[in-house]
């Protein structure tokens, strides 16, 4: 077992016990998570990891947030209403109330629909998928899928990443890319079984999972180019994040072990190396409550001992 990258350093940054689903802000200093405090209402909360001292009241607003807390949505009705935090601005997207999908630049939202078809099982059912500008003008039909699934958008808020049936006689399930610009279709895979993945930083990956396929040398987790180019089977299994592009933080699966452990796995040498080291830095995530800071340099977690909000800080990614 290769020696574990000098640096890393555990921190306590909530006390008392707290919280659930910490979400990094932009600025990678800052986390807003669910709290109840006994002196408290429920609500969104924030401590800045770096400056430290207590957290402080965000918001008693539990919707949904998007493009790095910038812009709340909630259904109203058959609408969709979208609220720009910085000046108040409220637009609406008339998609009949569905979950929409916000770009990453905050511009566009996409969504999906399946209409009700009397007689037609689920399974044969054409999904559609549906784009707008963040005002709800422009709207279009982008793709049309059995069984279509919109797994989200890339960094450069031009592309989604679908997945769907394209033959109705099989199971498998493909996913591919399609590019907003000209409608092109950039297929990644095609395999039965297949969970949603999750786009690298800037887009040129898509981690991505199989699970209880009849072929077992099909399970596991799975990296895809986003340009098709190649695809490779890791030689790990857990939960697994993007740290930077080309670079993944990873806690294997182990479900025996007293301690986590923070490995890194590098797509340039298919290699990977941990990150922390028990013996040094112990440390337990609780329900799987952990996500990496945009920078790629820190990360938080509800500790399983204390339920306190923790960080590790990472030598540069």
């Amino acid at each position: 077992m290769p020696s574990p990258t000098p640096g890393p350093r555990l921190r306590r940054v909530t006390e008392g016990g707290c919280c659930v689903n910490p979400t990094w802000l932009p600025d990678s200093r800052r986390v807003v998570f669910i709290d109840r405090p006994p002196d408290g209402a429920v609500g969104l909360y924030i401590v800045d990891t770096e400056a430290g001292g207590p957290s402080a009241f965000f918001g008693e607003r539990l919707g949904y947030y998007a493009a790095g807390y910038s812009l709340l949505w909630q259904p109203v009705g058959q609408t969709i209403q979208i609220q720009r935090l910085s000046d108040g601005q409220t637009f609406t997207v008339r998609n009949g109330g569905r979950t929409i999908n916000v770009s990453p630049d905050g511009q566009r939202v996409a969504w999906q629909v399946t209409p009700t078809q009397d007689g037609v099982p689920l399974e044969q059912r054409l999904s559609q998928v549906w784009v707008a500008d963040i005002d709800g003008q422009n709207t279009r039909q982008v793709a049309s899928l059995l069984r279509a699934s919109l797994t989200g958008w890339f960094p450069d808020g031009q592309r989604l990443l679908l997945s769907g049936r394209p033959d109705p006689k099989s199971q498998a399930v493909a996913l591919s890319v399609l590019s907003l610009a000209d409608g092109s279709v950039t297929e990644l895979t095609r395999v039965e079984r297949l969970r949603n993945g999750a786009v690298s930083p800037d887009g040129g990956w898509v981690l991505y999972s199989v699970a209880f396929h009849p072929d077992k040398a099909q399970n596991g987790l799975w990296l895809a180019r986003s340009d098709g180019s190649e695809r490779r089977r890791l030689d790990f299994y857990g939960a697994a994040q993007w740290r930077s592009e080309g670079k993944l933080v990873y806690i294997p699966l182990d479900a025996d072990a007293p301690w986590h452990v923070l490995w890194e796995y590098d797509t340039a040498t298919g290699r990977s190396v941990p990150l922390t080291d028990p013996a040094i830095l112990p440390f337990k995530v609780s329900n799987g409550d952990w996500t990496v800071s945009p920078d790629g340099r820190k990360v938080i977690f509800v500790a399983s001992q204390d339920h306190n909000l923790w960080v590790i800080d990472l030598p540069a990614p």
